[in-house]
């Protein structure tokens, strides 16, 4: 049996989704409803559920159990903070240090991308324009390949061929 096609997200991507927030609305709520029907999983860093701590200003019991039911969900896949990720993870803001006007490329940020180049998932899908921008700028420096994007539900994957 193929295995299913993979993405990963990082946390705001999670939040804004509980949240109905209006930018999730369009591609991330599909994307949950295609890997509901068993045709996507979604792999995510178990130190997400760090950051996926509230939906809104408050934190609330009804949060709490939203966020719980999200991630016990069978398409999400909780990886683990291995040696490995945290080593890429150091790698990374290394590599992407503060430069050209653009930011580095922040700890906590760089173990959900260092996640999905250890699960070998093509796409990394976040709202934070700042690190879409600081990894696309040298993608080179990744090792591995990799699409830093906004979450995108066009029904099809898109790789990058290295």
């Amino acid at each position: 049996m193929a295995s299913k096609p993979r993405r990963a997200w990082d946390p705001c991507v999670i939040i804004d989704y509980l949240a109905g927030a209006p930018r999730a609305e369009e591609h991330v709520r599909p994307l949950v409803e295609r890997a509901i029907a068993g045709e996507l999983e979604i792999v995510v860093s178990a130190y997400a559920e760090v950051e996926v701590v509230k939906l809104d200003d408050e934190i609330s019991d009804d949060d709490e159990r939203r966020i719980r039911e999200f991630f016990a969900q069978d398409f999400i896949i909780r990886a683990d903070v291995d040696p490995l990720v945290a080593e890429i993870a150091r790698q990374l803001v290394r590599r992407y240090p503060r430069a050209g006007g653009l930011t580095r490329v922040a700890p906590k940020d760089a173990v959900h991308v260092a996640t999905a180049l250890r699960w070998r998932v093509p796409i990394f899908e976040t709202f934070d324009d700042r690190l879409i921008a600081r990894i696309n700028q040298n993608p080179g420096l990744l090792p591995g390949t990799l699409t830093v994007r906004r979450p995108y539900s066009d029904g099809q994957q898109r790789f990058r061929v290295t």
